[in-house]
């Protein structure tokens, strides 16, 4: 009996076993090749954040000058002074 046009082909064993050989290859794919690019790009970022907020990063300029000037502060101006 011929096909008709436009009615979808009948699928065989044959292609059925390769579609599924095909899901197959594409979940290893996913453990193989997905997982560790993600897992290597969050730690780019999580780099970039730390290496952008540390402390020594930081400018603290006339801010911390004009802190450690106060009469309560003086201690802490001491240590800061010592410190440096």
């Amino acid at each position: 009996m011929r096909q008709l046009k436009g009615k979808p082909k009948k699928e065989s064993w044959k292609d059925k076993k390769e579609r599924k050989q095909a899901m197959q290859e594409a979940r290893e794919q996913v453990t193989t090749v997905v997982l560790p690019t993600l897992v290597v790009l969050v730690l780019l970022i999580v780099l970039f954040v730390y290496v952008a907020t540390r402390p020594g990063a930081i400018d603290t300029g006339p801010v911390m000058v004009a802190f450690e000037a106060g009469e309560s502060n003086r201690g802490a101006a001491e240590i800061s002074a010592l410190l440096r």
